[in-house]
């Protein structure tokens, strides 16, 4: 009743909580890969960006096995609607757009460059990527600044990104921008990973300037620097 996951890595630990917890993330894992991954086992039952990306990349470290790594990274891809955007999760018969996960895909197909020597399956993805990049395009505004995209614009229960723009999700345009331009770097189109970074820039300059709170010296998540949460201090420091 789940993905035959042959496991050929090893943990150890000094810490005897560590290795009491693992086999119970391992049994997490397998009961959450099926012919699919899926969020969890009793619930929604589906293969969600955003939990998906985590799942693989514990694959990754935990077998050489990424046939379901190449089918999520795929399924996302021919899940794409005219507009660019993938759809956040698939298969399902219901469809549903969160924007943010799209990004969180390119996300996957540069984990996917890393950890595997298989750039012939990286190239065949980078037009979705494209799609993807240039779909959040067209909601940067005068000011450098991405406003809300089409759709819900979830990326977790606390920090909120549904109206107006997110220093969230900025911030996470600016970090998979950057991912996209080592993408086509690797893929042998530097003229677009410039592309890339040159807005990777405007956006992290803009993002700075309208989000920065110099009395508690940290980043908001809104312009009127009335929320705050650890999702952009963290997304901040990861774009650099």
């Amino acid at each position: 009743t789940r993905y035959p996951y042959q496991f050929e890595s090893r943990f150890e630990s000094a810490d005897p909580r560590l290795e009491e917890v693992t086999p119970i993330m391992i049994r997490a894992l397998q009961m959450c890969s099926h012919e699919t991954y899926m969020d969890c086992p009793y619930y929604e039952q589906l293969q969600y960006v955003g939990d998906n990306r985590l799942e693989v990349l514990a694959t990754y470290a935990l077998t050489r096995d990424d046939r379901l790594p190449r089918e999520a990274i795929y399924a996302y891809d021919v899940s794409r609607k005219i507009s660019g955007i993938t759809q956040s999760r698939y298969p399902s018969r219901i469809m549903q757009i969160i924007p943010p996960f799209s990004l969180w895909w390119i996300g996957m197909v540069h984990d996917y460059a890393m950890w595997r020597d298989d750039m012939g399956f990286v190239k065949d993805r980078m037009p979705g990527v494209r799609a993807v990049l240039d779909a959040f395009r067209r909601w940067v505004n005068k000011d450098d600044l991405l406003e809300g995209p089409i759709g819900w614009n979830y990326m977790d229960w606390v920090p909120g990104g549904k109206h107006g723009i997110s220093g969230v999700i900025n911030w996470q345009f600016a970090l998979v921008l950057g991912l996209a331009a080592e993408l086509e770097d690797s893929v042998g189109e530097p003229e677009l990973a410039t592309r890339n970074r040159k807005l990777e820039y405007r956006i992290k300059k803009a993002s700075t300037e309208a989000f920065w709170d110099e009395g508690r010296g940290i980043f908001a998540d809104d312009l009127s620097k009335a929320h705050f949460s650890e999702h952009s201090q963290c997304l901040a420091l990861l774009g650099d």
